[in-house]
Parts: C-alpha cells; structure tokens; sequence
C-alpha cells in the first residue's frame, strides 16, 4: 500500500468504522497515542512506521483498504 497518499481523514473513518477510540487504535498499534492523534488531525507523512501498524491494527478490526491508481480507499468492514 502506498502509504503516502494515506489521508488523515481516511485513518480517522477506518479507526470509527472499527469501533476503536483513538487510544485503543494506539494500542493495538503499539505506537504512542499522540502518534494516532498527529496522523488524524495532519497526517502523518514522515512517520510510515506509524501508519503502517496503524493500518494493520484496522485491518486486524476487519477493516478494508484498496488501492487504485496510486490512490487508497477505504471500503468498509
């Protein structure tokens, strides 16, 4: 997955969509909680690790992602 066009308003409707507060999201990440609050209010382009266990994390929830043309979508659970 292309990590870099990875939005922080698509993290913030993937971790919703999972039921996860932001915390619980950090967690189950094991990354720090401001890790998940920084990628949710400005994204978080200098951090793939971050997001790359983040996305996990949800994907784990049963949380969908496609990408299509350099593009990630969220598709639901």
């Amino acid at each position: 997955m292309n990590y870099s066009f990875f939005t922080a308003n698509q993290l913030r409707a993937a971790r919703i969509l999972a039921g996860l507060t932001q915390r619980e999201l950090a967690e189950r990440a094991g990354v720090h909680f401001c890790t998940v609050r920084y990628w949710e209010k400005r994204g978080g382009k200098n951090n793939e690790y971050g997001v790359r266990n983040m996305l996990a994390a949800l994907k784990r929830c049963g949380v969908r992602f496609i990408e299509h043309d350099g593009e990630t979508a969220l598709i639901g659970r």
